[in-house]
C-alpha cells in the first residue's frame, strides 16, 4: 500500500514493478514459478494480498486493473508497523475464490485424466487404436482407419495429415503398464521406413523412458511424435473423447465501460 499511498490510481502491472524495486528482487527471484501450476510465485502472492486489500476495503478497484487506496487504507498505513505485517500476513494466506475454482478445476482435471487412463487399461486393447483416431480427426486431421495388423512392430493405424490425404500419419498404440523404452521405439521407427512414411505418433498409456525420448528426438529423416498416458489422457478431455459435460460454471466481472460516465 506504501506504493499507492498517495490516493493516486495505479495499473496493477505499475504496481507490480514498484514491489519488485521495493523488495529489491533479482530476475530470476521473479521468474520463479510453482511446480505444478507454473504460475509466478511473485504475482500469485501479490494477487492474493491484493484481494485480501479489496475484501478489506483498503484499497478499491476503479477500473480493471488500476486500484486506489482507500481511506481505511491510509488510515491501517499510520498504524503501528507491527499491526500492518500482522494484517499482511493475514492477507496472504487469503485466497482469491476464483484462483480456488481454477486449482479445484486442476484437480478435477488430473482425476479426470487418472480415471481416463484407467478405463483405457480395462477396455479391449483393441479400443486404444480406435481412440488414437479418433482424437486425432478431432483435431484436425484427415480421415484415418485402423489397419487391422497384430504385429507389435507393424503399424496400428493410419491418418491422413489434411483433409485431400497428401500425406499419411501412422501410429502406433500401446496399452502398457510398463515404460516404453527406445527399442519399442526404435521398431516403430523401422515400420515406418518400410511404408515409406517419414511421420508417425507413438502413444502409450504407460510413459517413455529418457532413452526412448532421446532417439526420437535425434531421429533426422523421419519426425516420431511420442505421447505418453498423461498427453492422451489431457487431450482426451480437451477434444470431448470419452468425455462429456456435467456442468458449466460462467465467471463474471464487472464491465467498468458500462458505470463510466458519458
Amino acid at each position: 500500500m506504501l506504493v499507492i499511498r498517495d490516493k493516486k490510481p495505479y495499473t496493477s502491472s505499475y504496481i507490480n514493478e514498484e514491489l519488485t524495486k521495493y523488495f529489491m528482487l533479482t530476475e530470476e527471484q521473479r521468474s520463479r514459478s510453482y511446480e505444478n501450476s507454473k504460475d509466478s510465485i511473485f504475482i500469485t502472492r501479490i494477487r492474493q494480498v491484493r484481494y485480501g486489500l479489496k475484501k478489506s476495503n483498503y484499497i478499491e478497484e476503479i477500473s480493471q486493473s488500476t486500484y486506489q487506496i482507500t481511506q481505511e487504507g491510509l488510515s491501517l498505513i499510520n498504524d503501528n508497523r507491527n499491526e500492518i505485517q500482522e494484517e499482511i500476513e493475514d492477507m496472504e494466506e487469503v485466497k482469491d475464490p476464483f484462483e480456488v475454482m481454477t486449482e479445484k478445476f486442476d484437480d478435477i482435471r488430473k482425476e479426470l485424466a487418472k480415471s481416463i487412463i484407467q478405463k483405457i487399461k480395462k477396455a479391449h486393447w483393441k479400443k486404444l487404436e480406435y481412440i488414437i483416431v479418433e482424437l486425432l480427426v478431432a483435431m484436425g486431421y484427415g480421415d484415418g482407419k485402423i489397419t487391422g495388423k497384430t504385429n507389435d512392430g507393424g503399424i496400428d493405424g493410419v491418418i491422413k495429415e489434411d483433409k485431400l490425404g497428401l500425406d499419411n500419419i501412422y501410429l502406433q498404440a500401446k496399452r502398457w503398464d510398463n515404460p516404453i523404452g527406445r527399442e519399442l521405439v526404435q521398431s516403430f521407427s523401422g515400420a515406418l521406413d518400410d511404408m515409406g512414411a517419414k511421420k508417425g505418433v507413438f502413444i502409450t498409456t504407460s510413459y517413455f523412458t529418457k532413452n526412448a525420448i532421446e532417439y526420437a528426438e535425434r531421429l533426422q529423416s523421419k519426425k516420431i511424435v511420442l505421447i505418453d498416458g498423461e498427453t492422451l489422457a489431457k487431450l482426451m478431455i480437451d477434444y470431448d473423447i470419452g468425455v462429456n459435460i456435467k456442468e458449466k460454471f460462467f465467471v463474471k466481472k464487472i464491465d467498468f465501460s458500462y458505470f463510466d460516465e458519458e
